[in-house]
C-alpha cells in the first residue's frame, strides 16, 4: 500500500521503498492486488463457451444414436432369447362350457367323426400348446387351432404360449 500524506484538500504521495517498488512494477491489469505476484486465471469468453457447449451436445447425440442403433438391431434378439416364454392365453374349455382365465379364444366342439377342438385366436408367432391330454391329441394351426382328439375328453386346459 502507499503511503500518503492528507494536507487541505491535497493528496501528497511520499517516497516508495525501494523492495516495494519491484512489488509495484510486477502489477499489471491481470495480477490480483490482493495476492501480490500472483496472476488472475482469465475468464473464457462466450464463444469458447458455446463451442464446448456445442461439442458436448453433438456427442451426447452421437451417444444416444449408438444406443438406440444398437438396441434396434440386437433388441429384438435379446428379448427373444434372453427372457423367458409368456402365456399367450389360458382357458378350461369343456363340451357344455368354457373358463377363461387369460384370453381365452373363442372356440367349439364338433363331435362328427372326431372330437375336434377348434379354436379362434391370434396366432403367435412362436408358439407352444399345452393341454391336459397332449398324449391323445393332433394339434393343428393354419387359420384356426384345431385339436382332435382320438378319444372322448369331457374338459381340458388350453395354455397357449409365445416362446
Amino acid at each position: 500500500m502507499v503511503p500518503c500524506i492528507v494536507q487541505m484538500g491535497d493528496i501528497e504521495m511520499s517516497e516508495v521503498p525501494s523492495d516495494e517498488e519491484e512489488i509495484i512494477g510486477d502489477i499489471d491489469e491481470n495480477t490480483s492486488l490482493r495476492n501480490e505476484g500472483v496472476k488472475k486465471v482469465k475468464s473464457s469468453n462466450w464463444r469458447t463457451l458455446c463451442c464446448k457447449a456445442l461439442i458436448i451436445l453433438i456427442a451426447v447425440i452421437i451417444f444416444l444414436a449408438i444406443l438406440i442403433r444398437s438396441w434396434s438391431d440386437y433388441g429384438t434378439y435379446i428379448t427373444k432369447h434372453v427372457f423367458p416364454p409368456a402365456v399367450h392365453s389360458m382357458s378350461v374349455q369343456c363340451q357344455s362350457s368354457s373358463k377363461d382365465i387369460f384370453n381365452a379364444p373363442t372356440c367349439t366342439w364338433n363331435h362328427t367323426d372326431t372330437f375336434l377342438l377348434r379354436c379362434d385366436l391370434d396366432k403367435p408367432n412362436k408358439y407352444l400348446v399345452d393341454i391336459t391330454a397332449r398324449e391323445t391329441a393332433d394339434i393343428t394351426w393354419d387359420h384356426y387351432l384345431d385339436i382332435a382328439f382320438r378319444e372322448n375328453v369331457s374338459c381340458t386346459t388350453l395354455i397357449i404360449w409365445s416362446i
